[in-house]
């Protein structure tokens, strides 16, 4: 699969948290390695289509707050509520697949409701959005997931028949999952902001973007109606003056040891409140553990009030 001339373009389209997954599996020839790649590629999907729906919902508190009990207390499919101490993949897919059934309802409802869907996303088209919420997304995260539980989590050695088997299963995957990212991409840059300055209601934007896999992100410069925080990330759609503001679940931090900007994805909470991230494309520095607020902060968020559980699966 990785050999399609269609691959390699497609990649370069993708935010870098992904696209730089999919180049260290194209870049490998062991069956093993590459599967570890693919299931970590799942999970990243899982949990960037998650956070970026948290992101959207977030926008508006009312709206929020309203539907806590569906996307974080207990329903009759999903009588587990989402444990976010201690984040994996599986959780990621079922919170995912919950946001996108709200989505769903608003896309397919009156023109007002998929209006409101749009601002929400900060989006002018809904390519992405569809994508992001669609049913065959779920059923592809979901599989993935069992793979991951069944093979890593509690399977035995496999031998290079097995392995190759493994890898047959997660490409068919992967085919499926290019189809149905298709174009979605291209209209929509992950961005950090850097420095800006603000004249006739315009703020003139420097930021570093985070497409493609290159490491070394190229900064670029934009027009937007309002200023963004340097400290998170952001989805802009082509054509807006609004950017999605993205919960920090995903951030770019500085290595400790290095020095050099590489991209993080939220793991656990410890008992002492700090947080652990870890990174795929960073050897030098694969996590970090460092003091967050501001996921203390959405953590605590998370959750549905007067349950007597909180989103990070404690007791209040």
């Amino acid at each position: 699969f990785a050999h399609k001339e269609d691959f390699l373009p497609l990649v370069e389209t993708l935010p870098f948290p992904l696209a730089s997954i999919l180049w260290a599996y194209h870049a490998e020839l062991e069956s093993r390695t590459k599967i570890d790649y693919l299931l970590k590629f799942f999970e990243v999907l899982a949990q960037f289509a998650a956070a970026v729906q948290l992101s959207a919902y977030r926008s508006d508190r009312a709206f929020f707050d309203t539907h806590r009990p569906a996307w974080f207390g207990t329903d009759p499919d999903n009588p587990h509520p989402p444990n976010f101490r201690v984040a994996s993949f599986g959780m990621w897919a079922n919170l995912s697949q919950r946001l996108a059934k709200t989505t769903r309802r608003l896309l397919s409802g009156e023109a007002g409701d998929a209006e409101f869907c749009y601002q929400l996303f900060a989006a002018r088209d809904r390519d992405l959005i569809q994508m992001l919420t669609s049913k065959k997304l779920s059923e592809i995260l979901m599989l993935a997931s069992d793979y991951r539980n069944a093979w890593a989590g509690h399977g035995g050695m496999a031998g290079p028949s097995e392995q190759n088997r493994r890898l047959g299963e997660l490409e068919r995957l992967l085919v499926r999952a290019r189809a149905l990212i298709g174009t979605s991409f291209e209209t929509w840059i992950l961005l950090k902001p850097g420095p800006a300055t603000y004249a006739g209601g315009v703020f003139d934007l420097t930021y570093a973007s985070l497409m493609g896999t290159r490491t070394t992100f190229r900064k670029q410069r934009l027009q937007i109606g309002e200023p963004l925080d340097s400290g998170r990330l952001y989805l802009l759609n082509s054509g807006s003056m609004r950017a999605l503001e993205l919960v920090p679940l995903i951030r770019v931090i500085a290595g400790q040891k290095t020095g050099e900007d590489a991209v993080y994805f939220y793991s656990r909470l410890l008992p002492d409140d700090g947080v652990r991230w870890i990174s795929y494309h960073s050897p030098a520095e694969p996590e970090l553990i460092l003091d967050d607020s501001g996921v203390v902060e959405l953590l605590s968020d998370l959750r549905v009030p007067h349950s007597g559980v909180d989103g990070t699966g404690a007791s209040p």
